[in-house]
């Protein structure tokens, strides 16, 4: 992709040059780049519906980056994130359509007693805000619930048992993470 800020020749150009590249304008550049490739067509069985959902998540995240946007506390983070030809409400909008990701639950060092700790890491493309932990019995009895705290690599969040747990073979473990948007992704464990 080429770019040029001031030039005469291609200033103001935009569209499809043969079938072998296209001009764009953008942020006051001229950007020459690759043609596109052509977009797949969506099944139409489920187009519909998929298409309906798309459109509600789309209607969605501009409502979260506008309210982002006047917002004391969020918008400076986002601010803090752009980079060139970026917009703050363009990197709250990417973190609305974007839910966390919940992986590599680590049960070592757990066997029922209180103060011992579970792992898990939890990522997002901006910043997980929360995640929280749920122990259920094998009947579904909550055991307990709460916060974890976030480990110095920046990824890995550590939650320290409260409550000695007598049976934990079949034991229902929950763990939620939550972004900034409150976009939430779950991992449901058995012990």
């Amino acid at each position: 992709m080429a770019t040029s800020s001031i030039n005469l020749l291609t200033h103001g150009y935009q569209g499809k040059v043969g079938d072998q590249f296209v001009f764009r304008n953008k942020a006051g550049k001229s950007i020459m780049a690759a043609k596109p490739k052509p977009r797949r067509k969506a099944k139409t069985v489920d187009s519909e519906l998929t298409q309906e959902a798309i459109q509600e998540n789309f209607k969605n995240g501009t409502i979260y980056a506008k309210r982002a946007m006047v917002d004391e506390e969020l918008k400076p983070l986002y601010e803090a994130a752009r980079r060139p030809n970026q917009t703050p409400y363009h990197i709250a909008f990417m973190d609305w359509m974007k839910a966390p990701k919940v992986k590599d639950l680590r049960l070592d060092d757990y066997d029922g007693q209180p103060g011992q700790k579970i792992v898990v890491r939890a990522t997002d493309n901006f910043k997980i805000k929360a995640v929280k932990f749920i122990l259920r019995s094998p009947d579904g009895t909550k055991l307990e619930e709460g916060e974890a705290v976030l480990n110095q690599n920046g990824v890995d969040w550590t939650y320290t048992a409260q409550v000695q747990n007598p049976s934990v073979p079949g034991t229902i473990l929950k763990v939620i993470a939550l972004d900034l948007p409150e976009n939430q992704t779950s991992l449901e464990k058995v012990l």
